[in-house]
Formats: structure tokens, sequence, C-alpha cells
């Protein structure tokens, strides 16, 4: 995929792609497929590294990560992302993750060890085998207005030195969360009441 170029689909239910790889492409969009990595073809759904790109409207499913994000810059939303090893990885970079279901994955999305942020609001990120969101020593997420439920950890994150966090107050009290700074209300204005 070259820079400023739109990759559209017929449609999710009806145009399908096996995997996909970005390597610093800006200016682009991949919208309208279902990607599909089952069938003899294990790897990772979109690989995105050093890109600015827009992933919209899309399926991606029975890949090993089916979005992988490397210092990337990209905007993912209104996207299905289910049956994956894992939901959405971030290695550096700023990605903006909102409206998409993340669900039946092994792990929902996540982060480790590298500088950036990430803004995730709006989603459904549920039913997965693992950890709904985990993040271990990166700073500046946002993560606001989702609905996590039904995993088996809602929420694993240490090491921040900037997080902002509330949630559609649908947490799953099964699981849980490992650590604090989650008494919030659900709208994000301020610290929840004291009981």
């Amino acid at each position: 995929m070259k820079s400023y170029i739109s990759l559209q689909g017929a449609g999710r239910d009806v145009t399908s792609l096996s995997s996909i790889g970005i390597p610093y492409v800006t200016n682009a969009s991949i919208s309208a497929f279902t990607i599909n990595c089952q069938g003899g073809n294990p790897s990772d759904g979109i690989f995105s590294q050093g890109s600015s790109i827009e992933i919209t409207g899309n399926i991606i499913r029975g890949c090993i990560v089916g979005l992988f994000e490397q210092y990337a810059s990209d905007t993912v939303s209104d996207n299905i992302i289910t049956g994956n090893s894992s939901g959405i990885i971030q290695l550096g970079g700023s990605l903006n993750v909102s409206r998409n279901t993340i669900k039946n994955n092994g792990r929902g999305i996540g982060w480790d060890s590298s500088p950036g942020s990430m803004n995730i609001e709006g989603n459904t990120i549920s039913d997965n085998t693992g950890t709904g969101i985990f993040a271990y020593w990166t700073d500046n997420w946002n993560i606001i207005r989702n609905v996590i439920r039904g995993n088996s950890l809602d929420i694993d994150y240490y090491g921040f030195s900037k997080v902002s966090f509330n949630a559609n107050d649908t947490l799953n009290a099964h699981g849980g969360m490992i650590a604090g700074m989650y008494n919030v209300r659900s709208d994000g204005s301020g610290p929840a009441p004291q009981e």
C-alpha cells in the first residue's frame, strides 16, 4: 500500500483480504473489508509500521494479532475485531481507537514498554478470554466511556506516568481491575462520590 491511497472494499460482508502490511504510509485508509487470517495463514491482520492511516469499518478475525501498531499514528474506528490471539497491540506511536467492538479474542487491547499515547474511547471490549485492556510501563493513555465486561480481567496495568480513566460504569466485578485509579464518574466529569 502507498501513501494517499484509499483501499475500500465493496463491504465487509462481501470483500476479504488475508492480511496486509503497511510500512511508512501516510494519508491513506483501509475500509469495508473482512481481514481473515484463518485457513493456514497465521499472521497479523494489519501490520502498521510508522504509518498514519485510517482503519475503518472492517472485520478483523482469526489472526495472531488483529491489528499490530508499531510506532504508527493511526485512527482505528467502527471495526469488529474478533477471534484473534490479541485484538490490538501497540508498540509506540499515537493511536486513536474509537467505536470498535473488540470481543472473543485472547486479549483485547494492549501496550507494552514503549513511549507514545493511546486514546481508547466509546468501544465495547468484551468476552476476551484474557485481559480486556492491558498496559505495562507506558504513558499517556486515555480510557473513556468504554463498555468493558466479561473479560477474564477487565483492565491490568502498571508503570504508568499518566493515565486518564473512566468507564461506562459496566466494569465486570468478577475479575475487575488490578490497580487503582478507577474511582471516577462514568461521564469523566470528576471523582466518583466517596462512600
